[in-house]
């Protein structure tokens, strides 16, 4: 068993430590949140795709399609592989 004296130095030492943590982690957060704002496309405002993006989807030119509706968009991933993969369909039905 440690002596008391010890036992509250190294608890005062761990408790500092986890402050410093603590604050660390929150500056992370931040540099991250400021980070990820910079990889978002700039939106237009509108959600249906221009005829350049139909004409890639149509092409078959998928990624590129993607990428121009997101720019154009402001679109997550999700939102423009659907809208690509919707507008392919329809120019083959």
């Amino acid at each position: 068993m440690l002596p008391m004296q010890l036992e509250t130095a190294l608890l005062i030492v761990i408790a500092v430590l986890l402050v410093e943590l603590v604050r660390r982690l929150g500056s992370v957060e931040t540099n991250v949140k400021k980070l990820l704002a910079l990889q978002e496309p700039v939106p237009t405002g509108s959600l249906e795709p221009s005829a350049e993006v139909i004409g890639l989807a149509r092409a078959g030119k998928e990624i590129e399609a993607m990428r121009l509706y997101r720019r154009e968009s402001g679109a997550d991933v999700r939102q423009a592989m659907k809208v690509v993969a919707e507008t392919r369909s329809s120019s083959v039905a």
